[in-house]
């Protein structure tokens, strides 16, 4: 949400939860067989893809707060796609 700054251990940790095993631990890839996360997606960008799901990736709209998005998507931007 515009306004709150990100808290990136939570979404370390959210996404070590429910993202870890479909897109690896550097976001690469996983056992679950999702893609490589793509570091050309703006914040904005993977927030939509977690609120909706894409493909055969699930919606996480209904199971995590818009906060608990935020958090993960700032995470996926800010800390583990920096590079």
């Amino acid at each position: 949400p515009p306004g709150r700054e990100a808290d990136l251990v939570n979404g370390a940790a959210l996404y070590k939860a429910a993202c870890v095993y479909c897109h690896g631990e550097q976001g690469t890839g996983g056992e679950g067989g999702g893609k490589a996360i793509s570091s050309s997606l703006r914040t904005e960008g993977i927030f939509g893809v977690l609120s909706t799901g894409r493909a055969t990736m699930p919606s996480f709209g209904t199971s995590m707060t818009a906060e608990q998005l935020h958090d993960v998507a700032s995470y996926l931007m800010l800390d583990l796609l920096k590079n």
